[in-house]
């Protein structure tokens, strides 16, 4: 029945039933209760009533006792004191008994019994008041002859045998109604616990019946929602039929499921779609990255090369401020791929120690150099408790303070930008140091602060049209001052410059100064700012330097001039000034001065690199020159040089001499960029290998396997027309004996996935460009036997046995009859005949024109042995052999490339010896 008009009630009339079921047990037990306890309390109050009864029957009792005891003492004493007594009884005796009257009016059966009671008690208190009264007149024997009559003690024997029955009466009574109460609980017992009983069986049969009914589709509900947190949306509620709520929201929730597979499948669809964008963007940024880095690579190459040739002070300068300038080129670069890093999660620190200085430095090169105007001031103001030593990413941190004093530089047309440290708090080990770079600049508003540092967001939108810039500078350096630990901030008003700063926990060593100890001595600073005058007199002080400070150039030249005080020894002078320019300021202080010795050194302190300055040329106007922002360390070997005698400009030796590190090695380097090529051979080769080029993947495979000796290690690009880097070394590797051939992936690819991915196709490891030396020849020698080469054999033997094995320079020149002269001018025409023979062969080749190929073999092989190239004329004859051999059965194409491969390999590695001998600046 229950089942029938189930689905016909709504959930709320289900619950409804319930509870008017519940209530109606609850009110069936309890009018039960009502009506038990009422008649429990006519029982009780009838037991009541019986108690009282007999209370006032014995008080009655009582009564006349006292009375009688009063009596009595008076009859023996004759005191009157002993009636109170009486009296007293006499009185509560009709109190009493009125009592007695009054509870039992309604007892017909007792209005006898109380009135032969009060006949006796009346009669009673005749006889003892008649007793009282002859004691008084008659004396104590006629009082006593009545007692002794035995009148009293009749009566008394009658009221006790009233009164007992009296109280056996209402005993009969008192017992029925106990009975009755004993009766009263035990049915008030049995009919709560049986209503109790029903009540429960029938509201847990309908509660389960109920809760079922609702219960059952709700956990289906939340079985299919658990499927849906799984991504199943294909599993339905059903409703059988149900018009209740349950029914409805049955309906509901499959209406839902189905829109949410709907919109699972667009969402599936979008993802997909975004995770091509994301692809297609790692694949823009890592081809951007190879693109851009590949003639970076090439610039700091030929940067490193120019530091290998004999260079002057300044251009050594010049030089390594190019170098700096490239390097923050590059980390500029990276500031794009930066933020997909981040936000990717793939952004790593490292940890190294660093010298804070130096890092400085270099940044001071590269803000000098975006300074555009004279109406800016680039400062640095280092807290002197500024450890020299600090561990960390000096490069992130480069990489934040240069963002941040570039965008300041950018929005400042005057006034001066100040990057200043401040050391929070300190110990041997850790520091908190706050970074801040501050600005006189035109400000941010405050209600473009709060996105000022979203990706693409600027303070305004006429900022990027005014000033350029992308409006990634800030977000980056956001994300990297987070990741190292810190929160970057800004305070700011529009019109009067920001200030960004951030603290940092850095580690710190403790070591000794770097700076070599300056001789005391007394330092004049010139400079019309008063903030570059005080930061540069703060600086000078820190070296442990007295230092006096002239606002403009009149006031230095007074100063210089006083004889009543210590001479200046040094005087460091600003080059733009009001008035006495630096320049000018300088002239009339050696003016003031007979000698050279007497005058004092000077600095000239610029604002902006000075292209071709040198100090020493224009009259000697200054001994050396600082640009500004300046470090402790700048400042320390500016010193150094404007106080030594040996300051003058002279040519130089190399920066980097050759250190023969690879002395002995064979490097195959494949490479389709030919500044690249030129990079890399001339700084392998300076450095003790020999090397073959290879331009593309194809060349590269066919000189490594037509090798006789396999090459100690190869250099592969990743990225080369033709088949790539990775594709190559898979064919390579396919060959038994090249898997013992170390192929170190050389690429401007820079995402850790590249490394993966050559990792993957057998490389042994990964060096990006643009190309650090130091980790380039570390990198050869940790998968090489070049340690064991250079014991095997010295660089004189080295040499000799190349010079043995590819060319006989001797011999040559003996056969032409002595004539240096007349070879040095064969080998020019050799170098560049030499090249169109090898194009005739290859082109021989692919024509699949023999005899033609044949022909320029000849001619290579006889200009080979005119010159005493032993080497390329053995591997010309043995081509030459072998094509002849094979005109019954023509070789494969492949090892016809593999031939002319040999050729070309031999050729180059002769020039490449001759260039040794005879360099190319010593033909004429």
């Amino acid at each position: 029945m229950l089942n029938k008009i189930r689905p016909k009630l709504t959930v709320r009339k289900k619950i409804a039933g319930g509870y008017v079921l519940a209530l109606l047990f609850i009110v069936q037990i309890s009018l039960n209760i009502f009506t038990f306890l009422s008649e429990l309390s006519i029982t009780g109050d009838l037991l009541h009533h019986s108690h009282l009864v007999l209370n006032t029957q014995a008080r009655i009792i009582s009564d006349l006792k006292d009375a009688e005891t009063g009596q009595r003492m008076h009859l023996i004493t004759g005191e009157n004191q002993y009636l109170k007594p009486f009296n007293r009884a006499k009185k509560e005796m009709d109190g009493n008994f009125s009592a007695l009257v009054d509870l039992t009016q309604y007892d017909v059966n007792r209005k006898e019994l109380l009135n032969s009671l009060k006949r006796s008690i009346d009669s009673l208190f005749t006889v003892l008041e008649e007793t009282i009264d002859v004691r008084k007149t008659k004396g104590v024997d006629a009082a006593f002859a009545i007692v002794r009559s035995g009148r009293a003690q009749t009566i008394m024997n009658q009221i006790r045998s009233q009164v007992e029955q009296m109280n056996l009466a209402e005993d009969l009574l008192l017992a029925a109604s106990v009975e009755r109460e004993k009766e009263l609980i035990q049915q008030s017992e049995s009919i709560i616990v049986t209503s109790a009983l029903s009540a429960l069986i029938v509201l847990t049969t309908m509660g389960y019946t109920i809760t079922r009914n609702i219960a059952n589709p709700l956990k289906q509900i939340s079985k299919i929602a658990s499927n849906i947190c799984d991504g199943d949306f294909s599993t339905r509620i059903l409703v059988e039929g149900r018009t209740d709520e349950v029914g409805d929201l049955a309906k509901t929730f499959n209406a839902m499921m189905i829109s949410l597979e709907a919109t699972k499948f667009k969402r599936d669809e979008a993802q997909l779609q975004a995770e091509n964008a994301n692809q297609a963007k790692s694949e823009f940024l890592a081809n951007m990255s190879h693109e851009i880095r590949t003639p970076i690579s090439g610039i700091l190459g030929m940067l490193k090369l120019l530091q290998h040739t004999d260079l002057t002070t300044h251009q050594q300068d010049y030089t390594r401020k190019m170098k700096n300038a490239s390097e923050s080129l590059m980390t500029i670069i990276n500031n794009i791929l930066d933020v997909s890093k981040v936000e990717a999660g793939e952004m790593s620190l490292e940890s190294k120690s660093f010298v804070f200085d130096v890092v400085m430095r270099d940044l001071s090169d590269i803000l000098s150099a975006n300074l555009e105007t004279e109406e800016i001031e680039m400062l640095y103001d280092f807290d002197p408790k500024m450890p020299t030593d600090l561990i960390g990413d000096s490069m992130r941190l480069r990489q934040v303070l240069l963002n941040l004093a570039g965008n300041s530089i950018k929005f400042t047309e005057q006034g001066e930008v100040v990057l200043s440290t401040r050391v929070i708090r300190q110990n041997e080990q850790t520091l908190d140091v706050e970074f801040a770079v501050t600005d006189t600049g035109i400000g941010i508003s405050s209600e473009h602060l709060e996105h000022i540092f979203s990706n693409f967001k600027q303070a305004e939108s006429s900022t990027s049209r005014r000033y350029g810039g992308s409006g990634l500078g800030l977000a980056i350096c956001t994300q990297l001052v987070e990741l190292m630990g810190g929160t970057l901030q800004v305070e700011s008003e529009l019109g009067k410059g920001s200030r960004f700063f951030f603290t940092l926990h850095m580690q710190c060593i403790s070591t000794s100064k770097r700076m070599i100890p300056l001789p005391q001595m007394r330092v004049l600073v010139v400079d019309d700012n008063a903030l570059a005058r005080e930061t540069l007199q703060k600086m000078v002080r820190s070296i442990g330097l007295e230092c006096d400070c002239a606002s403009n150039g009149q006031q230095a030249l007074q100063m210089l001039q006083q004889t009543n005080t210590p001479a200046y020894q040094l005087v460091l002078v600003d080059r733009i000034m009001p008035g006495l320019d630096g320049l000018e300021t300088t002239r009339r202080i050696r003016h003031l001065f007979g000698t050279q010795q007497d005058a004092p050194a000077v600095i000239m302190v610029t604002t902006q690199q000075e292209l071709g300055m040198n100090p020493k040329e224009g009259n000697g106007v200054c001994d050396t020159h600082l640009v500004k922002p300046i470090t402790t360390g700048m400042l320390s070997d500016a010193i150094t040089i404007a106080t030594s005698a040996s300051s003058e400009c002279s040519p130089c030796k190399s920066m980097l001499q050759g250190t023969q590190r690879l002395l002995g090695l064979h490097l195959l380097v494949i490479e389709d960029n030919l500044l690249n090529q030129q990079v890399a051979k001339e700084l392998l080769h300076k450095n003790g290998a020999t090397v073959t080029i290879a331009s593309n993947g194809v060349e590269g495979k066919m000189r490594a396997l037509a090798a006789i000796v396999p090459f100690d290690a190869i250099l592969m690009d990743m990225q080369m027309p033709g088949i790539d880097g990775l594709e190559a070394t898979r064919q390579i590797r396919q060959h038994t004996r090249m898997h013992s051939v170390p192929i170190i992936a050389l690429t401007a690819n820079a995402l850790s996935a590249d490394h993966e991915a050559c990792i993957a196709v057998g490389m042994v490891d990964h060096v990006s460009k643009p190309i650090v030396l130091e980790q380039l020849l570390a990198t050869i020698e940790r998968h090489t036997n070049v340690s064991q080469l250079k014991a095997e054999t010295s660089l004189v033997e080295q040499k000799n046995k190349s010079a043995t094995t590819a060319i006989d320079t001797a011999h040559a020149i003996e056969a032409l009859g002595g004539g240096r002269d007349l070879y040095v001018t064969l080998l020019q025409i050799f170098r560049t005949d030499s090249l169109i023979q090898l194009q005739g062969i290859k082109g021989g080749i692919l024509k699949d024109e023999i005899q033609a190929t044949q022909l320029h073999l000849h001619t290579l092989r006889g200009m080979a042995g005119t010159m005493g190239a032993i080497a390329l004329q053995k591997i010309m004859t043995q081509i030459e052999i072998e094509l002849k051999l094979a005109t019954l059965t023509p070789p494969s194409t492949e090892r016809k490339l593999m031939l002319y491969s040999m050729a070309e390999s031999s050729l180059y590695e002769t020039l490449d010896q001759y260039n040794l001998e005879f360099p190319l600046e010593g033909m004429s």
